[in-house]
């Protein structure tokens, strides 16, 4: 996400697919080789977040553990876009046991597969 381009771009992409289900959604993402945002990118990135929480159950976010500044960044970011079930985490099998809460064995699988 280095450029608003890419920012809305990812949310025409989510938003369609967010439209396909027909409940609400579990999303995993993995933003380790994310690096600082602009100020205009990370307000693209709260708007995109913001935009979806209304068709999102919970959301777990990988972070970097060595990438102090930009965690505290996204930090701020997920904070913004206002949706408590969303949250960030430095270790994978913290956000897998997070996740293990609403998927279904075949769909931690694919979760433990997307962050291997």
């Amino acid at each position: 996400m280095h450029d608003v381009q890419t920012v809305a771009y990812v949310q025409r992409m989510m938003a369609n697919t967010l439209r396909q289900l027909d409940g609400p959604a579990v999303l995993c993402a993995d933003w380790e080789h994310v690096e600082i945002l602009s100020p205009q990118v990370s307000e693209a990135v709260i708007s995109m977040l913001a935009v979806t929480n209304a068709k999102i159950m919970c959301s777990g976010i990988l972070l970097a553990p060595q990438a102090a500044t930009f965690n505290l960044q996204a930090e701020r970011v997920i904070r913004d876009a206002n949706n408590p079930a969303r949250k960030a985490f430095r270790d994978r099998g913290k956000l897998l046991d997070w996740l293990a809460d609403v998927l279904k064995p075949d769909e931690m699988q694919a979760a433990s597969a997307f962050l291997t």
